[in-house]
């Protein structure tokens, strides 16, 4: 424990670092903060789409991490460094849940360096620095594959298998209203229980439907809510249909920005432009069907160009976005490419010494298939880069037992 605690300390201290020196901290830059401030000045969860339509309820996004920003901005309207500190102070607590995932899946020696990497990797040094809520998704994520592991252990039916799942649900249910992204978690576990326990009707029973319900419990006052207000069954979030037409459409390139970094929303062919705005409704469901017909008819009319734009996804998925300003940052780069050199030979040895466990290539596979076919973001791997640090650990693990046996002390 005193490592991790010297671990957690570090973490935290080279996060502050990056806070006030290298964040944005005292600006307000994406929608999360900007619907939390409409909440604090009395016109209700809503959104005008940055004045593109009339102000209205919104269910754009889990509603969670938008409190969360609106609490902050209460406290200290005239700065929000205490809100990036706290997220700091949440993301380097995973050190915790990072060094059991690692003990438990593979060895303690294994836990601590996926700590260590998992607390100084720059990526995830930064993640807290945007007004975004990753910093507390990874930390939700790494809890949700530990008590995974748990579970693995409880006999079908047992007492101790039930408790562990209701609280697995409870982790995910708060996962889900924070982070859409947590259903491909949830839904990854649930199949890699279903693979590999036996009875498997009891092993549901026990295991899985516990976890479902209360995850789905967790939901169901924002799938009110939404009901209420917006007339429509939305148990997590409206902008599928924006975020599938923002990666396909006559000018798309796969991700929110052309080549030279102009979104490309604001750089459509001109007589696309002119029909696209044209019928562009106010009402934020409607706009969002309206987003969804535009992006299946491109699709439907131009297979090809869909299939080249989730190519170069899916390259941009593994490799770099070379779109984004973050994705372009030598650090950035360098350090995945480091990561990779690990990695990749941490996934054979660990697949071959039966230590892969079947839920982290579903996870990765999961994510893959849930934003390949839409758009692309360097945050939206955030989870894939996690699990790529647990298997680069596990690889510098081999490598220190293959040089200490050559060079014994």
């Amino acid at each position: 424990m005193g490592w991790l605690a010297i671990l957690f300390a570090g973490g935290f201290a080279v996060r502050m670092v990056v806070t006030l020196f290298f964040s944005e901290y005292q600006t307000l830059l994406f929608e999360y903060s900007l619907i939390a401030q409409n909440l604090l000045n009395g016109k209700g969860f809503s959104w005008d789409d940055y004045g593109l339509m009339p102000m209205q309820p919104t269910s754009l996004f889990p509603p969670l991490y938008v409190y969360f920003c609106a609490f902050f901005m209460f406290i200290s309207p005239h700065s929000y460094l205490p809100q990036y500190l706290a997220q700091a102070l949440v993301v380097a607590s995973g050190v915790m849940p990072a060094y059991l995932v690692g003990a438990k899946m593979f060895s303690r020696r294994t836990g601590w360096i996926f700590a260590a990497l998992y607390t100084f990797y720059p990526e995830l040094i930064f993640v807290h620095s945007r007004p975004v809520p990753e910093f507390v998704y990874v930390v939700l994520g790494l809890w949700m594959v530990y008590l995974y592991l748990i579970l693995l252990e409880k006999s079908a039916g047992s007492v101790s298998a039930l408790k562990t799942s209701l609280l697995l649900g409870v982790i995910a249910g708060v996962g889900l209203m924070t982070k859409e992204g947590t259903s491909v978690l949830l839904a990854a576990i649930i199949l890699a229980i279903v693979l590999k326990k036996r009875p498997l009707l009891l092993s549901l029973r026990s295991h899985v439907l516990p976890a479902m319900l209360v995850a789905m419990l967790c939901l169901v006052p924002w799938t009110i809510r939404n009901w209420v207000v917006q007339g429509r069954f939305i148990p997590l979030r409206t902008g599928i249909g924006m975020n599938l037409w923002v990666g396909n459409h006559p000018g798309a390139t796969g991700t929110i920005r052309t080549m030279d970094g102009k979104y490309t929303r604001y750089e459509l062919p001109h007589d696309y432009a002119a029909h696209f705005f044209r019928g562009l409704p106010d009402d934020e469901q409607d706009r969002d069907d309206y987003y969804k017909a535009e992006a299946t008819k491109f699709i439907r009319d131009d297979p090809a160009r869909y299939l080249n734009l989730c190519a170069k996804r899916l390259g941009y998925f593994l490799w770099f976005d070379p779109t984004h300003p973050l994705a372009k940052n030598i650090v950035y780069r360098l350090s995945y490419l480091l990561l990779l050199l690990f990695a990749i030979p941490g996934i054979v040895l660990a697949s071959r010494s039966k230590g892969l466990d079947v839920v982290l290539p579903i996870m990765f596979a999961g994510f893959l298939a849930l934003y390949v076919p839409v758009m692309i973001l360097p945050r939206y791997r955030i989870i894939p880069i996690v699990l790529l640090l647990l298997v680069a650990a596990y690889a510098v693990e081999f490598l220190w037992v293959k040089i200490n046996e050559v060079w014994p002390d």
